[in-house]
């Protein structure tokens, strides 16, 4: 029996530039970077198998198979543990974290990636800006802080029908955004306690729909 094939280690700096992020002294490589670098090394194949999806909650599971051998990883996502501006695409970031598992697995690092952390980690950022880890960045004065540009929300006539908190109206500000695409998008209406609430009417139609009680919903619980 031939002896079994030695994977030669794998290290952080064999990512492409760019693909290192810094968070609080602690270095994670992105999904970018290990896909690039899995088929550097030989990756052939990966496929993923959604094990359950229910209730907002999603668990994927993914197989990565090249010239390493074949490898497994299991990722999870729900509003609980993601960015609230992707809680609706919790089934994409369970399977992006599962093939970064099995992508780690694969190129034997053993570093959490940026898509695993939870949101609370991410945001913890907000302060300094993300980099990559080779790089310097001068430090610069901080900025002095600004108005939002453009009109803001307004609370919204009707309570929301899932908790029965108040609700802002996004519908003009909105409108401002598409002028202003580098801006992140917004729901037309949602409730105000988004911390334990999650209702929201993406589009201006239903957001219509809701305030002139033609939804089919109930003001408050």
């Amino acid at each position: 029996m031939p002896p079994a094939k030695k994977n030669e280690p794998i290290t952080l700096d064999a990512l492409p530039p760019g693909s290192v992020v810094e968070l609080q002294g602690k270095k994670y490589p992105t999904h970018s970077g290990l896909l690039a670098l899995a088929h550097a090394h030989g990756m052939t194949s990966m496929a993923t198998d959604v094990l359950s999806y229910a209730d907002g909650e999603a668990v994927v599971k993914a197989t990565v198979e090249g010239s390493r051998g074949t490898y497994t990883g299991h990722g999870d996502a729900s509003p609980a543990n993601v960015n609230r501006n992707i809680a609706s695409a919790v089934l994409r970031m369970a399977e992006t974290r599962s093939q970064n598992r099995a992508m780690r697995a694969y190129l034997g690092l053993g570093a959490t990636t940026l898509e695993e952390m939870p949101p609370d980690a991410i945001q913890g950022r907000s302060n300094q800006r993300q980099r990559p880890a080779h790089t310097q960045q001068p430090k610069r004065a901080p900025e002095p802080p600004r108005e939002r540009p453009g009109p803001k929300a307004r609370l919204g006539s009707r309570p929301c029908p899932e908790c029965g908190s108040k609700t802002w109206d996004n519908r003009e500000y909105r409108k401002w955004l598409r002028a202003n695409p580098e801006q992140k998008p917004i729901p037309a209406m949602a409730c105000n306690e988004w911390k334990t609430c999650k209702w929201t009417a993406w589009d201006t139609a239903s957001a219509e729909a809701f305030l002139s009680g033609t939804d089919g919903f109930n003001d408050g619980l």
